[in-house]
């Protein structure tokens, strides 16, 4: 495997010890993953400038900003077709229906077992690269040939 093959994907979230705890899982249980994670909506948008992420996972509740402003940015720029991952602490209805109204992927809600929350999240960003992957070769499958029908 060359630097190449490996998918990075952003994790931003206020609370370290989740950082930490879902970088280590997520990258232990998907070998070709890298997880650059931030506590910053401004230092994630560096991120994507510098690098081609596969997966944004933001938190809703980041401080100076939240989790929809940064999905806001990203449907309205280069970045429309990111998966993106809105993660809430607890349930909030109209939260979670406004994210998916502006177009994200998922929302999760994390768990008070803090190692349970990030074995599902490294299950959803492996769904989640696999469903981009396959976005993407359907694409490049239509391009090539614009008249087949695809169900």
């Amino acid at each position: 495997m060359t630097i190449n093959d490996i998918e990075k994907i952003m994790l931003i979230d206020r609370d370290m010890d989740f950082l930490e705890q879902a970088k280590k899982t997520i990258e232990s249980e998907n070998k070709d993953v890298e997880v650059l994670t931030t506590t910053s909506i401004e230092r994630s948008i560096v991120e994507l400038e510098e690098h081609k992420l596969q997966v944004i996972i933001s938190s809703y509740n980041i401080g100076e900003k939240d989790g929809l402003e940064l999905l806001r940015k990203l449907r309205k720029e280069k970045w429309s077709n990111l998966p993106f991952i809105l993660l809430i602490d607890g349930e909030n209805d109209t939260v979670m229906l406004k994210a998916l109204q502006l177009g994200a992927n998922r929302v999760f809600l994390k768990r008070e077992n803090e190692v349970l929350s990030c074995q599902i999240l490294s299950e959803i960003v492996r769904q989640e690269l696999l469903n981009h992957k396959m976005r993407k070769e359907l694409e490049h499958l239509r391009k090539r040939s614009p008249n087949i029908i695809m169900f």
